[in-house]
């Protein structure tokens, strides 16, 4: 993991924190949840071909030992809230619907029931592990010469046809349109690989990033329906990524603080839990008589 991501991952899923808030009588921040969605899924793909991209280029890249290996790591986490979950709930049949996420294939279901059974947060987990068992087909897509501009055109025809009432279903969880976030994370980090940006360059990419992604969440409601839940941010997205590692000195101390290194350690942790946490207060609360 570059160093300096890490406080990008705590501030981004922070946003996904704070559009669940909602469930405690907040109003619903609903470009957070998008804008950090996004931005874990194209970071997944930008760290794993950075990670993976020499041994998938050289065919030498064993398929089992990396599934099994992030399977392991995210899979523990992911039963306990999807446990906790299923419990609050004490409900037969939002146990049924729940059951698809187990293999983690419910992000492939367009059932509002079943895409968000469980711990509904978990949809994002389950595009993931597509990601994952579809790399070298990914990998392809991305050595292709027009491979990503194809892509492109065709999810911009896709979100053309697909109606306002299907946007959640078949375009926000549906898994295979949102590999389209992690493919583009894949390509980016191919486009900028041993590429040399000068510091100034870069901190004004990082800056305009950052105006870019402030811009399209106070827009956010203003924006067309099918490009604000993901592809109104990429654009910030893979601006912030690539430069974050190549800031002015006093930036970069300020994103090299321990405190952002170990908060940003624990996103996963902070994201499967937070809206277990937040129903279990709101239990509480309301058992006490309180008011959210």
């Amino acid at each position: 993991m570059i160093i300096q991501l890490q406080v990008l991952r705590f501030i981004f899923v922070m946003l996904i924190v704070c559009s669940h808030l909602s469930i405690l009588g907040f109003p619903h921040f609903e470009a957070g949840g998008d804008s950090g969605v996004a931005f874990f899924f194209v970071i997944s793909g930008y760290l794993t071909m950075l990670h993976y991209g020499k041994v998938l280029e050289h065919g030498e890249f064993s398929h089992k030992d990396y599934l099994l290996k992030h399977i392991r790591k995210i899979y523990p986490l992911f039963f306990l809230s999807w446990l906790m979950a299923v419990l609050l709930k004490h409900n037969v049949q939002d146990f049924l619907y729940a059951l698809p996420s187990l293999l983690l294939i419910q992000s492939w279901i367009p059932l509002h029931d079943i895409y968000f059974g469980g711990n509904a947060v978990a949809w994002f987990l389950s595009v993931l592990v597509a990601a994952w068992l579809l790399l070298p087909v990914l990998y392809e897509i991305v050595r292709c010469k027009w491979g990503i501009v194809t892509l492109l055109l065709l999810y911009s025809l896709y979100c053309y046809f697909i109606s306002e009432d299907d946007i959640n279903a078949w375009l926000y969880v549906f898994a295979p349109i949102r590999m389209v976030d992690f493919i583009l994370g894949m390509w980016l980090c191919k486009f900028v690989k041993n590429k040399v940006i000068d510091t100034r360059v870069s901190c004004c990419l990082f800056l305009l990033g950052i105006i870019c992604m402030i811009v399209s969440i106070w827009f956010y409601y203003d924006i067309e329906p099918h490009v604000r839940n993901a592809a109104i941010f990429w654009p910030s997205i893979l601006l912030i990524i690539p430069t974050a590692s190549s800031l002015p000195l006093m930036l970069d101390k300020v994103m090299k603080q321990r405190c952002f290194v170990i908060l940003g350690n624990y996103t996963l942790e902070i994201f499967l839990f937070h809206v277990v946490a937040f129903q279990m207060l709101a239990i509480i609360v309301r058992h006490y008589g309180f008011i959210l």
